[in-house]
């Protein structure tokens, strides 16, 4: 893992482990999640988002081929045995219950009740986030977008002087 201050090493040496220092380096792990200089720096889309998109995609797929299962019953209970539509009901309770409590607990507390945007991120209303916490979730999308805008910039005011009439 990168970050801003430079490389984050993911194990403990067997030194640092039996010379007391495992805590301070634990520590000092968890602070990149923080708001401290060595606070990771992502793109677009965080980590969490990520894993929270591919979550939906996940639970849609088994939802839908338990689904149909349990739908289709008598096709299925023909050409397998009772024991693969209690799975199938099994799968399709507990990927409901673990969709909601996702959507209750993980995604209502990074849009809803997110401590930098507290009392809620406005995003879901109408679109917009403000530019300090723009800048501090995704400062390398921030900088891309900016470059982009000054590169139009340019080739606006570059393009409207070479211009030959003729």
């Amino acid at each position: 893992m990168e970050a801003i201050g430079g490389t984050i090493q993911p194990f403990l040496s067997y030194q640092e482990s039996v010379n007391g220092q495992a805590v301070a380096k634990g520590l000092e792990k968890a602070a990149v999640c923080s708001d401290t200089p060595n606070k990771l720096r992502f793109g677009r889309f965080t980590y969490a988002e990520k894993v929270e998109y591919w979550a939906l995609v996940w639970g849609t797929l088994i939802m839908a081929v338990t689904g149909v299962m349990l739908w289709a019953a008598t096709t299925v209970g023909n050409l397998r045995p009772r024991r693969w539509l209690d799975v199938a009901t099994a799968i399709h309770f507990y990927e409901a219950v673990l969709a909601s409590l996702a959507i209750v607990v993980w995604h209502f507390c990074q849009v809803f009740f997110d401590p930098d945007a507290y009392p809620m991120n406005l995003a879901w209303w109408d679109g917009q986030v403000p530019l300090e916490h723009y800048q501090a979730e995704h400062p390398l999308d921030l900088e891309s977008v900016l470059e982009a805008g000054r590169s139009k910039a340019r080739d606006r005011r570059g393009g409207s002087k070479g211009i030959e009439h003729g």
